[in-house]
């Protein structure tokens, strides 16, 4: 299952309080005295906390996060196997290039990843193959090219892909409170395979490539067509 979506980051939170506030003027119009009163306090109210949920709500988070949880990290740590950048988690509004942290030669991966409450995440990603020709092409939340097999799945806080063999090649996954966030990835080369997960940098010989310690952990389910944000 994928992390529980509270209506605090909703985008129909704020919407939907603003109409429920429409709805007391309704019954303003034939009211009288204390009732029509009563009916145009209620009016105010939703109206302002819709307002308010923007004022005090966070660009990433959504809104009333900073009153929920004031106390959340305000950097996170982008980790790409046993390598760490930190940024702030702000940035992410406005997007971010995560390849120069993810300094693997050749520079086979080029990431850029946007998220906000109100549009989810927005990852742009370039995979090239031992060639340095493109293999995979993602933008906009579709694939724009794959030269082969793949399939996509994503959700508001992680992006996968995966072969024909449904085994996960690429995955960037944002953690709930905003912590952290992590790339895994295993590349292949003519002889040799490159796995990057949780910690681990290593280069193997590919057959090695299917031992367990090197496999990483599917999240979501397949075909995404059938199963879109569904996780394991």
């Amino acid at each position: 299952m994928g992390p529980p979506m509270s209506t605090l980051r909703e985008f129909w939170f704020p919407f939907l309080l603003a109409i429920v506030g429409v709805f007391p003027l309704f019954f303003a119009g034939s009211a009288t005295g204390n009732g029509r009163r009563l009916m145009l306090t209620f009016t105010v109210i939703f109206m302002s906390l819709a307002v308010l949920s923007y004022i005090w709500g966070d660009p990433v988070r959504g809104p009333f996060a900073n009153v929920v949880h004031p106390h959340d990290a305000k950097n996170f740590l982008f980790t790409v196997g046993a390598i760490s950048c930190g940024f702030p988690v702000s940035q992410l509004k406005d997007g971010i290039d995560f390849s120069r942290c993810a300094a693997i030669p050749g520079q086979p991966i080029s990431i850029w990843v946007k998220k906000t409450w109100w549009s989810g995440l927005y990852v742009k990603l370039m995979i090239n193959g031992p060639d340095g020709k493109p293999v995979l092409i993602f933008d906009n939340k579709a694939l724009q090219y794959g030269s082969g097999d793949f399939d996509v799945n994503y959700d508001d806080y992680a992006f996968e892909m995966v072969t024909s063999t449904r085994e996960p090649q690429f995955q960037f996954v944002i953690a709930k409170d905003y912590g952290r966030v992590y790339l895994n990835t295993r590349l292949f080369a003519d002889k040799e395979a490159l796995i990057l997960k949780a910690g681990l940098s290593a280069s193997i010989p590919i057959g090695e490539a299917n031992q367990p310690q090197y496999k990483l952990d599917r999240i979501f389910k397949y075909p995404s067509y059938l199963h879109q944000g569904d996780r394991e």
